[in-house]
């Protein structure tokens, strides 16, 4: 085994099913860490030398697992989109989809609206990468079908607006006023963006909530 540092070595013994949890990574890239205490994998069942890179999402994850919910950091980001809906009578930005109402109706003005373009979209950048859990969308009650087809992506890149990032999912529909969960697994990356591809529309949405985990606090503390 590989000498350890003088960091303390990444723990989470009092909770080894974090071990298979879909945040939870594994490497061996400086050597290899023992996991603690002889754990064994869920996964495979076996003791194995791994080195973990969420000690601190461990933690969260057994304040989750006491009834503590994971923060949606959407709220803390800075929204923006394609366009602005020109002329309407109550505000219409980017903003409003993470200003932490679920109001459905955009007559209120807590709804983000676009202008009538190709491809409109929205993102949000969460200022640091984040593993995401899941994205909840609220759809606006007028005119719900302008969801259909919307696709979630998340990564570090800008490039067309971040429209190019990894897919976490295309959405079928969103009912009328509903607020829709949809699951990323953990996708790691800096903006959350939601486009309507490949044909003209507004785009409305309402409220987009990110549930995630700062990567900063994921980086394991030891290494091999």
């Amino acid at each position: 085994m590989a000498k350890a540092s003088s960091q303390p070595l990444a723990e989470c013994s009092s909770f080894p099913a974090a071990a298979s949890h879909p945040l939870v990574s594994w490497s061996t890239d400086s050597g290899p860490v023992k996991w603690t205490s002889g754990q064994h994998s869920p996964r495979d069942g076996h003791s194995r030398s791994v080195r973990m890179k969420a000690l601190l999402l461990c933690c969260a994850l057994l304040a989750s697992a006491a009834g503590n919910p994971v923060e949606n950091v959407a709220l803390r980001g800075k929204a923006t989109q394609s366009s602005v809906i020109l002329g309407w009578a109550v505000p219409a930005g980017a903003y409003n989809a993470i200003d932490g109402n679920l109001d459905s109706d955009y007559y209120h003005g807590s709804c983000a609206i676009t202008n009538y373009q190709m491809s409109p979209w929205w993102r949000v950048d969460l200022l640091a990468p984040h593993k995401v859990l899941h994205v909840a969308i609220t759809n606006t009650v007028l005119y719900p079908e302008r969801m259909n087809g919307a696709e979630i992506r998340i990564g570090d890149s800008i490039e067309n607006d971040g429209n190019s990032n990894p897919l976490c999912y295309t959405i079928p529909n969103i009912l009328a006023g509903a607020t829709t969960t949809f699951e990323c697994n953990g996708m790691v990356g800096r903006y959350v963006n939601i486009i309507v591809p490949g044909r003209w529309e507004y785009f409305t949405p309402c409220e987009v909530q990110v549930f995630a985990y700062p990567v900063e606090k994921l980086s394991c503390i030891g290494s091999g």
